[in-house]
């Protein structure tokens, strides 16, 4: 199987996704040109670039914009603070509502 592709829009995902990349072999983090610092490959056709990694085989894994505010009583992780982003889970309907 071909390693993951980290791919990330901004400087903020580029640093979430080189922490993820380092607990995985081979794995590079492609990043939006202009928008990211230094990824291991830039790209500037967002769709152009994820449909030829997809053509080729390759594990995608996107990086998005997306937060929970300590506010929000929805949040559908379950993390605190102190935890890896890699321990991260999806919250099941029933933690959610309470």
């Amino acid at each position: 199987m071909s390693a993951p592709v980290f791919i990330t829009l901004t400087e903020t995902g580029e640093a979430l996704a080189r922490r993820l990349a380092s607990d995985v072999s081979g794995a590079e983090v492609h990043g939006l040109a202009n928008r990211t610092a230094s990824p291991d490959i830039s790209f500037s056709e967002t769709m152009t670039h994820i449909a030829s990694l997809f053509a080729t085989g390759r594990p995608i894994i996107g990086i998005c914009a997306a937060g929970c505010p300590k506010t929000t009583t929805k949040c559908p992780f379950k993390v605190s603070a102190t935890q890896s982003p890699t321990k991260w889970r999806l919250k099941s309907k029933e933690e959610t509502r309470q």
